[in-house]
């Protein structure tokens, strides 16, 4: 499997979050949801591919896994998307919201992720007890060189360039749901984007402690070839633990920044965020009947 996929962008919580609610299932920050749900089975099948060099009958078991969990994923959770996303519309749509409204809806979105991991993990222990040692092998030689990529993106030597990368990226975060930013509004991003600077390196070892948790139950399943019914239970709990509360860094600093630049928010602005939303939420619902 050959192709290309977007993938979400570090930040805030609150960035986060909205990632969460802007694209179903972990699928990648994209303007185009239902093109994007449609296609995630090919999307998750050709980014397992790519990570562990599957074989046909691996892919063929792969596909038929992920294709009935995308089924499952459509009919009973995709509702819980889209009062969580009416949820925040309306507060949006009502007026100012405080950092600790942010939290809130943090933990609701992070709520959606246990059903998906008790849902997946018997396909994902299935998987992994066919896994052969040189597979791993390239799980490992995979998670380097994407680390390589995030590294230069993300944690650039140069201070500078450094601090230029982020405010890209939180600049486009932001217009995404925002439209064009004003001058003021550019100063408080720039500003945050300066009082976060070492969040990266923190988050960056998260990222390692996710990629380790995988590929050590990977490697256990595939060395000490447990029953189904074991495996199952260990990568439930594995599944259940890369996206904990405690495993991820909060950021007051950027979540008061959003709480800014919505207070500050034209009208226009103010409606532009409300209708990606609403956006959003409908495209849920469309997905959800189909």
């Amino acid at each position: 499997m050959r192709g290309t996929a977007s993938r979400a962008r570090g930040g805030s919580s609150f960035a986060r979050f909205l990632a969460v609610v802007g694209v179903a299932w972990a699928l990648a920050a994209c303007t185009a949801i239902k093109l994007g749900y449609e296609n995630l089975p090919w999307v998750l099948g050709w980014q397992a591919d790519s990570y562990l060099d599957l074989d046909g009958a691996q892919e063929d078991l792969l596909s038929r896994k992920v294709e009935e969990a995308q089924r499952w994923h459509r009919k009973t959770q995709l509702p819980a998307y889209m009062a969580l996303v009416k949820r925040v519309e309306d507060r949006v749509q009502a007026g100012p919201f405080d950092v600790a409204q942010i939290a809130d809806w943090q933990r609701q979105g992070l709520a959606l992720w246990p059903p998906i991991a008790e849902h997946l993990a018997p396909a994902v222990a299935e998987i992994g007890l066919t896994l052969r040692p040189e597979q791993l092998a390239h799980l490992k030689r995979s998670f380097a060189k994407a680390n390589d990529k995030y590294n230069a993106e993300h944690r650039q030597k140069d201070p500078q360039a450094r601090l230029e990368a982020r405010v890209k990226r939180m600049t486009e975060r932001a217009e995404t749901f925002l439209g064009k930013l004003s001058d003021a509004q550019r100063e408080r991003l720039r500003a945050t984007a300066r009082a976060v600077d070492g969040q990266d390196d923190a988050r960056f070892q998260q990222r390692l402690a996710r990629q380790a948790a995988v590929l050590a139950q990977l490697t256990s399943l595939s060395t000490e070839r447990p029953s189904l019914e074991q495996a199952t239970g260990q990568v439930r709990a594995t599944l259940a633990g890369l996206f904990a509360p405690a495993t991820l860094t909060p950021s007051v600093e950027s979540d008061q920044l959003w709480v800014d630049l919505v207070a500050s928010a034209s009208p226009e602005q103010r409606q532009r965020m409300v209708t990606r939303l609403a956006q959003y939420r409908d495209d849920f619902s469309v997905l959800a009947r189909r």
